[in-house]
Order: C-alpha cells, then sequence, then structure tokens
C-alpha cells in the first residue's frame, strides 16, 4: 500500500513527567506497551508526513506546567513498514525545535 501525503495539522503533545527522571513519563509507557504489541500488517510506504502547527506541553511531577513555542512544520519522507514509523525521529525533531 502506497499513501502520497499524510497531513496533520493543530497537533498538541502532552508529556507528564513522572518523577526526577525525564524517560519515567506518559509517552515512554506509551510507547514501550506499542512496542510489545507490535502486530504484521501489510506492507506500507508513505511518502510524505507533514506535521503543522505542533505544540508541545510539559508537565513536571510537582505540577508545573510549560508550553512551548508551536513548531510551524515538520516534515518526513519515504515512511515504510521495512523502515518503521520514525516515532524516534519525529521525537529528536521536535527535542530539537522545542530547544531553539
Amino acid at each position: 500500500m502506497t499513501i502520497e501525503e499524510i497531513d496533520l495539522s493543530e497537533i498538541f503533545v502532552g508529556i507528564e513527567l513522572y518523577g526526577s527522571s525525564k524517560n519515567d513519563n506518559n509517552w515512554a509507557h506509551i510507547l514501550q506497551l506499542n512496542t510489545k504489541e507490535e502486530k504484521k500488517g501489510r506492507d506500507y510506504l508513505i511518502k510524505k508526513l507533514v506535521l503543522t502547527n505542533l505544540t508541545v506541553q510539559l508537565t513536571k511531577p510537582n505540577g508545573q506546567t510549560t508550553t512551548y513555542p508551536t513548531i510551524q512544520r515538520m516534515e518526513f519522507t519515504n515512511i515504510s513498514s521495512a523502515t518503521g514509523f520514525p516515532i524516534r525521529a519525529i521525537e529528536k525533531a521536535i527535542f530539537n525545535q522545542v530547544m531553539q
């Protein structure tokens, strides 16, 4: 299956830290469950994935919340069942954008 383009806009990512370790958060738990339950489906190729107006909000264990500036646009190409969905690449790109 080939998908020419997926365009997602007005995205909100809420990250909740559970403790002092930044690796102990809601997204780490969600992604860990997802990889354990990975199912083999049909092969796919997403030629272009576009994320526009992505906002990241971080909530610390003490309840303090920080909302980072909205990332206007991110684009990923050639995502396939062979390479897997680039969750780590998206995380890294979001982190780099937020840190600017």
